[in-house]
């Protein structure tokens, strides 16, 4: 070779790791300046659409030029997508014939149940075909809806994630290759969060009465949608199924500047959701993005100061205001829907290397891959979940079988308490050993652990309110690493509160009910019977939901009581009284009617809004 050096040839073909330690072997011989791997190398895959090749698409380069950017531009050296992957936008719909979405979608439908809403002339149909969904001065439905022009919002979300590449127009999206799921539950005033519970249930190739079944169920399920609010029942069991059935599901954290904490959203708030916060261009929180210990990830979501401002996130649209004009336009937004596509994008890739990661394992992936925030960020690391989205870095784990680390969930806890740190969840993501476990405290007051490099490690919470955040490292049989935090906060603990209530039933009957509690420190709650009643039987039927049943003595009329109480696994309540009335004639109490399959809202609109700004 020129340069004085010379190729090594080796006869027998060696696992990394044995070449690993040779090539130390070698680089620690007197007379050796150096040695390493002779790799192989392949051209890059620039896509050919202008406006990337323009540097317009910030978000998809380089992390060197923009701190806000995913480096997707590197990950296309390892997938570009795959046809084994389809990817569900549930949203206001699309343009299917633009110029960059055409030919991609493999099923598709309107789950709009209301006629004004879905502005298309009928309710629920086969076709998701975005009709525009402006609001004129007369139709703001007193004030809970903004005058304003059609978004296309569903067009522009559906062109981040998968615009057609490499094909000389307009812009590349994250994924090339995979088939589209396009269920329209947003239009005229949002939409009804029973249309969009539909649509979940129906992308994830799941039973939805009197709708047709998916065609290509989707691995990855994006909602860029919202309202303010906890997360409900209903949603909750739609995500729930849906990631039983092995889909991801990614949510927008909402555009309000809010901490989620204390302000929740939903579906950004509900379990078993990748939950995504926006950034700008230099890598800080959009000043518009919620934040807060619910949010998993950050990702671009651009910060714009007036219309198309090219800090904004470049995608497909229509110039239309009210009704599409199907000319191919291309516009910068900003939003928290911005962000969760390159989250969705992202897991589509991952998914694409490797289809049966599921839904959990995709997750870890990204999290444990994310970036550091910059050292003068603006959010907090507990806010902020684990870091900046990195694509490359999120595939290059899948690719190279990298281990997984799982540290456990975030915790809550009391001061002076015992705390455990759980890693003993991370996994090798290609069936390996876990060889080594360490535990490093990044942040807050210091504690000892008592084994940091055990999978399960114990520590004394401090005697004051702290947030600790800790790093857990774990190594594979051949050397791959990866990282992931988790933050405990400490706090007084408040005692929870049992909540008095009542039941009715009729004589030689059994009555059920539901036990009910507070707790201000948002921990979850278990429930029993500290007094049984006087005049019957009571069983808690389920400990955690506080599911009772009630029996009267054979014949027993009058007033009956006993008392339960509430735990949060740190202390327990007074007592709560429930009173009893056994009638002659009264029917059972009904609190509650549930129907298998049938979700019954009662007269009540649940207004979603999209979670973009123009």
């Amino acid at each position: 070779m020129a340069g004085g050096s010379h190729v090594l040839s080796i006869p027998t073909e060696l696992d990394e790791r044995t070449t690993q330690n040779l090539l130390e072997q070698i680089n620690q011989t007197p007379g050796v300046k150096y040695a390493l791997y002779n790799r192989r190398v392949f051209p890059m895959k620039i896509p050919t659409d202008p406006y990337f090749v323009s540097s317009a698409q910030w978000n998809l380069g380089s992390t060197t030029e923009h701190t806000g950017a995913t480096d997707t531009e590197s990950a296309w050296d390892l997938t570009t997508g795959s046809s084994q992957v389809t990817i569900a936008i549930i949203d206001t719909g699309i343009l299917p014939n633009h110029e960059d979405i055409r030919g991609r979608v493999a099923d598709e439908y309107d789950f709009i149940s209301e006629t004004f809403t879905a502005n298309d002339g009928d309710g629920r149909d086969d076709d998701a075909t975005d009709p525009g969904d402006w609001i004129s001065a007369d139709e703001t439905q007193g004030g809970l809806c903004p005058e304003g022009d059609s978004s296309w919002h569903g067009t522009h979300v559906t062109g981040i994630i998968a615009a057609n590449t490499n094909n000389a127009t307009g812009i590349a999206g994250i994924n090339w290759e995979s088939d589209l799921l396009i269920a329209r539950v947003l239009g005229k005033c949002g939409g009804l969060l029973s249309d969009i519970i539909d649509a979940i249930y129906w992308s994830a190739g799941l039973a939805v009465p009197n709708v047709p079944p998916a065609k290509k169920p989707a691995k990855v399920i994006n909602l860029s949608l919202g309202m303010q609010g906890a997360c409900g029942a209903a949603e909750q069991a739609a995500i729930d199924a849906a990631v039983a059935a092995g889909s991801v599901v990614i949510t927008a954290a909402g555009n309000s500047s809010v901490n989620t904490d204390s302000t929740p959203f939903t579906p950004a708030s509900c379990n078993n959701v990748i939950n995504v916060a926006a950034f700008n261009k230099e890598g800080n929180r959009a000043l518009y993005s919620n934040y807060g210990s619910a949010v998993d990830i950050v990702a671009p979501g651009g910060m714009m100061n007036q219309l198309d401002d090219p800090n904004g996130i470049l995608s497909t649209l229509d110039s239309g205001i009210t009704f599409a004009q199907n000319d191919y336009q291309y516009t910068f937004y900003h939003g928290t829907s911005m962000a969760a596509p390159h989250v969705a994008g992202a897991a589509s890739l991952i998914l694409s290397i490797d289809h049966t990661l599921t839904p959990g394992e995709v997750e870890n992936i990204i999290t444990s891959s994310a970036r550091a925030l910059p050292a003068d960020s603006n959010c907090a690391a507990n806010q902020c979940g684990s870091g900046l989205l990195n694509t490359y870095a999120a595939l290059s784990l899948t690719a190279n079988g990298a281990p997984i680390a799982n540290p456990g969930s975030n915790q809550a806890v009391a001061i002076n308490s015992t705390v455990t740190l759980d890693g003993s969840q991370s996994v090798d993501s290609d069936n390996g050993t876990l060889v080594r476990y360490l535990w490093t405290q990044r942040s807050g007051d210091t504690v000892t652990l008592d084994d940091p490099s055990s999978a399960v490690t114990t520590f004394l919470a401090p005697a004051a309110n702290a947030t600790l955040v800790f790093e857990l490292t774990v190594e594979d049989d051949t050397g791959n690493t990866a990282q992931n935090q988790v933050t405990i906060t400490v706090g007084d603990n408040d005692e929870p509160i049992a909540l008095e209530n009542s039941l009715k039933l009729k004589k030689n009957s059994i009555g059920t009910g539901y036990l009910s509690g507070n707790d201000s420190n948002g921990d979850a709650l278990t429930y029993y019977i500290s007094t049984a009643p006087g005049h019957g039987s009571v069983t808690v039927t389920d400990s955690l939901t506080g599911a009772y049943q009630y029996t009267a003595d054979p014949g027993f009329t009058g007033y009956d009581t006993f008392y339960f109480q509430v735990s949060d696994g740190k202390s327990e309540s007074e007592p709560g009284k429930v009173s009893i009335t056994v009638t002659k004639n009264h029917s059972n109490q009904l609190g509650l009617i549930t129907l298998p399959g049938i979700l019954v809202l009662f007269g009540i609109a649940f207004c979603c809004k999209v979670m973009n700004r123009k």
